[in-house]
């Protein structure tokens, strides 16, 4: 489990430094990351990288729009947030009436869109 465990960290980890490192031509960054801290130890981190895809003018591109076009290219995205609802809500800053907001709208876990 320990080899299994750092190689996935691993993975991860690599894609969190490319996703990190992209840029559109006007400079801004290509992807918003939510982690705590910068993936330094499997620990602390684990193996999922939560992040948003955003335009150069820096608004969020949707996930069922970045799901679709990764799909194109056999890329296998797990997308949305209300697996994790906490997590969803500390990142993006969503209020407790929004996230009630959100469920009522049926925004849940592996709803298909």
């Amino acid at each position: 489990m320990h080899c299994i465990q750092q190689h996935t960290f691993g993975l991860a980890r690599y894609t969190y430094m490319l996703l990190s490192s992209l840029c559109h031509g006007n400079k801004r960054p290509v992807a918003q990351m939510y982690t705590q801290g910068q993936f330094e130890s499997p620990s602390t981190q684990g193996a999922i990288l939560n992040f948003n895809l955003v335009d150069s003018h820096g608004q969020i591109i949707g996930y069922s729009k970045v799901e679709r076009m990764a799909s194109l290219y056999n890329i296998h995205l797990r997308t949305g947030c209300f697996c994790n609802t906490g997590a969803c809500q500390y990142f993006l800053g969503i209020t407790d009436q929004q996230m009630k907001r959100n469920v009522q709208a049926g925004h849940v876990c592996w709803r298909q869109h």
